[in-house]
């Protein structure tokens, strides 16, 4: 039986990919939360309905990476009511991101040492898809139960 020859490039691919899983894997197993975002959220936000709450309560962590730097996790802040106000008055997505993060910075979430929470125009983007879905969802679902 024969084998043909080792495709090198192929390998190389195959080879990173595992580093890099490798490397994810031990980042992930040395993350800790930090302190500051958990507490600013809990006493700034008190008068958020319960929704909003565990949104801001899901803030991702940050670790000290391999290297020593600071690194962060995704920030997957959902913003349902934020995305409706923005599409009731017709803000674009960059002006509701420039909006969202001045506020964040005024409460005190957003820092010059800790950016992570800033809110950018594809996320107001993707908010605001996310939240005329489940608007249109519900819509149907109600005139479903008129019929």
């Amino acid at each position: 039986m024969f084998i043909g020859n080792v495709n090198v490039v192929e390998s190389k691919k195959i080879q990173k990919r595992e580093e890099r899983t490798k490397k994810e894997k031990i980042k992930i197993s040395r993350s800790t939360p930090t302190h500051s975002t958990h507490e600013v959220c809990n006493e700034t936000m008190l008068d958020i309905s319960d929704s909003s709450t565990e949104e801001y309560n899901n803030l991702p962590s940050t670790s000290k990476g391999t290297d020593g730097l600071q690194t962060t996790g995704q920030n997957r802040i959902e913003l349902p009511t934020f995305a409706q106000l923005c599409d009731r008055y017709r803000l674009s997505d960059r002006s509701a991101a420039a909006i969202a993060s001045a506020v964040l910075k005024d409460v005190g979430i957003i820092s010059e040492e800790d950016k992570m929470n800033v809110v950018d125009r594809s996320k107001v983007r993707r908010a605001r898809v996310k939240s005329r879905q489940r608007f249109q969802d519900n819509n149907e679902v109600y005139q479903s139960s008129l019929l």
